[in-house]
């Protein structure tokens, strides 16, 4: 299997969203530039506007236009990190869409599990999602979970089940647990030897500071790409027959009990 050349996206939330967006695709067209080969890209959650500051219904309208353009102009796949998407009684879902080559908005994924912690009420702004999703990138299973979810072993090994070979994470996670960052990314690679690729938000919005770090881990748990603490892309060649190769030397899915457990 060949491998697929990936891009995370670190860019941070300002109080202008078109610009937001703008920022972001300047560091797409200048990854675009840097590396001979971009398959598919990945773009940091809440990036174009934050809940609190959703004064209307247009904005997942308005970032699918973009991404979708930005998507079949370039000829690459987009997880196109999260956005607040307008619900029944005024709230909103945190939802990532998927954009194929074409443009194509071919899946959709609103956050399942909530940041209620460390003095944040995610769901006073937002209500979670309901299911999960894979996708397909030619041959190549991926799956999508946001942020928080990293904590959630369940859900990365549920997809791990389904079948993927890359999970894509956008991401908003603050500061200061970077070692939180980097232990759980490098967790969920090495546990169900997958890829992980990673964006993470750089800086202030509000009390909250977000402190990037994007990064690629590969299936033994070893991280590849990690991006420094300015908006950039950090980008890596993920090599599926490395991949077998763990697989196949350390068979921790051929050993499961799952007799003695439910996931």
């Amino acid at each position: 299997m060949e491998s697929l050349n990936v891009i995370a996206i670190q860019v941070g939330c300002g109080p202008d969203r078109r610009d937001n967006l703008a920022r972001a695709l300047s560091l797409l067209r200048r990854a675009l530039q840097h590396y001979r080969r971009v398959d598919a890209v990945v773009l940091p959650e809440l990036f174009y506007v934050m809940p609190e500051d959703l004064a209307d219904n247009d904005a997942a309208a308005e970032l699918a236009a973009g991404l979708s353009k930005a998507a079949s102009e370039n000829g690459v796949w987009i997880v196109g990190g999260t956005v607040p998407q307008r619900v029944a009684g005024g709230k909103t879902r945190n939802y990532c869409m998927v954009f194929d080559p074409h443009g194509s908005n071919v899946a959709g994924y609103c956050k399942t599990h909530l940041f209620d912690a460390l003095d944040y009420a995610e769901s006073e702004t937002t209500e979670p999602g309901e299911g999960l999703i894979t996708f397909d990138i030619g041959e190549v299973k991926a799956g999508v979970i946001v942020c928080y979810e990293l904590r959630f072993p369940e859900i990365i090994r549920t997809l791990t089940l389904k079948g993927i070979r890359v999970l894509f994470v956008p991401s908003a996670f603050m500061s200061p647990r970077h070692d939180h960052w980097d232990t759980l990314i490098r967790s969920a690679a090495l546990q169900n030897q997958i890829y992980v690729v990673a964006a993470n938000q750089l800086g202030r919005y509000g009390k909250h500071v977000f402190f990037g770090r994007s990064m690629v881990a590969d299936p033994w748990g070893i991280v590849v790409a990690q991006a420094s603490d300015h908006e950039t892309f950090v980008g890596a060649a993920l090599d599926f027959d490395y991949q077998d190769s763990v697989r196949s030397r350390l068979p921790v899915f051929k050993h499961r009990r799952p007799d003695l457990y439910s996931v």
